[in-house]
């Protein structure tokens, strides 16, 4: 009587593989013919995704043999396999540059998030860069302190790049979304500083730009909800090697970078400030409803920028007519924004002075004065000093609607694909 290979079993059992040549012999019924000539290229196979209702895959078919969307999309099926290994269990993101799946691991039964990266040679060679930036965080961080999403694996399945993670808990916005954009405890809100500004001081010390940085980047990490991980370096560059594109979501864009007058690593501190002060009021702090309203959101809080600033910036124009004045600036609703018409304090709701001056001085205008993430570490605020002024600044109205809140990339948990516009 012939023994057959344990091949086909439940998720909750204990992990084994097979050789393809077994899976050929005893459950080749469970393959479509695409799959039969496939998994000839895998030595182990660890699931079949035999509860699938598969794509019949064929070479004569457009769009990769028909695995592929126009777009260049993987057409994902749930409960089947990516890679002979993985089970397709949920898509968790989508966005510009593919899609983010939860899957199990058949080989160690542990969930994971795979990144699977559009069918696209440009965006195929971003993605790589991205690989490589995480696989030298991953080798620095051995001990998985830095509060950075770890890259597993990546590999190749269907002619697309796909990049394995651990899987973590919800993104930050969504918690807050899903608490009515109440906003966090200003004790949170610190703890989470320090996770960040961790994650920041390893990518200044390995010369990383994140360029990304805002809440639904910003994962949850354990069940109390106390410490958070960074994720998406898909836009991320080394500072010797920096992107020409356009980068940082709108409502966390650098003022140098709207004015397109270059960047290093002080953008990253800029996003840090407005994401703080966003997760303890539940709203953006400069809600811009276009890139000439952000910056006009910007300097409504903080004055007119200093002429340093200016000089040599390639988008002056947007901001500043041929004479040197500063051009009105509308918003959707029809009001002006006035330079200095709004108070920070204020904004921030806050009595605590040290979280207030941490906020200011990670939103100056100019790069160089902004803090480091070695400095900001020493700050008072994140060594837990209180201070709490005589006067009680007037808080304002917080808008709490969600409509037109990300105007440039709408993703939520795992949007590991960002979208890039040209500026």
């Amino acid at each position: 009587k012939i023994q057959r290979p344990k091949a086909v079993r439940k998720s909750s059992e204990k992990s084994f593989f097979s050789l393809h040549t077994d899976v050929l012999q005893f459950f080749k019924k469970y393959l479509t013919e695409f799959e039969q000539k496939e998994i000839k290229g895998y030595k182990k196979v660890w699931h079949l995704g035999q509860k699938a209702k598969k794509i019949q895959g064929s070479k004569s078919l457009s769009f990769n043999s028909g695995y592929d969307t126009e777009n260049g999309y993987y057409r994902m099926v749930i409960k089947d396999h990516i890679a002979f290994r993985f089970e397709v269990l949920e898509e968790i993101g989508r966005g510009a540059y593919g899609q983010v799946l939860k899957c199990r691991d058949h080989k160690t039964m542990a969930l994971v998030a795979i990144k699977v990266i559009r069918n696209d040679k440009s965006i195929h060679n971003e993605a790589m860069a991205e690989v490589k930036i995480l696989d030298a965080l991953g080798k620095k961080d051995k001990k998985n302190t830095a509060n950075i999403l770890h890259m597993k694996e990546h590999f190749y399945f269907r002619n697309h790049l796909c990049i394995a993670f651990e899987l973590l808990g919800k993104d930050l916005y969504t918690v807050m979304k899903e608490n009515n954009l109440q906003g966090f405890s200003i004790s949170q809100v610190q703890r989470f500083a320090k996770d960040l500004l961790t994650c920041l001081q390893l990518l200044r010390k390995e010369g990383i730009i994140h360029c990304d940085l805002k809440p639904e980047n910003i994962l949850m990490s354990d069940k109390n909800h106390n410490h958070v991980k960074v994720i998406d370096f898909g836009a991320s560059c080394f500072e010797e090697k920096k992107r020409q594109k356009c980068i940082q979501t709108r409502l966390y864009m650098s003022p140098e970078m709207l004015l397109a007058k270059g960047y290093s690593f002080p953008i990253d501190m800029w996003s840090l400030g407005c994401i703080l002060a966003e997760l303890h009021t539940g709203s953006p702090l400069f809600d811009g409803d276009n890139w000439n309203d952000q910056f006009g959101c910007i300097m409504e809080v903080l004055g007119e920028p200093p002429m340093e600033l200016l000089r040599g910036a390639r988008l002056l124009e947007r901001f500043y007519d041929s004479q040197g004045f500063l051009k009105k600036i509308v918003n959707n609703n029809g009001a002006v924004r006035q330079p200095g018409s709004k108070n920070l304090a204020s904004l921030l709701k806050t009595t605590d002075a040290n979280f207030l001056d941490f906020i200011q001085r990670c939103l100056r205008f100019k790069p160089e004065e902004r803090m480091t993430p070695e400095e900001a570490m020493q700050h008072a605020w994140i060594q837990g000093q209180l201070h709490t002024p005589k006067s009680t600044p007037k808080p304002c109205a917080a808008d709490n609607t969600a409509s037109g809140r990300r105007t440039l990339c709408q993703a939520s948990f795992y949007s590991a694909v960002i979208s890039m516009p040209t500026c």
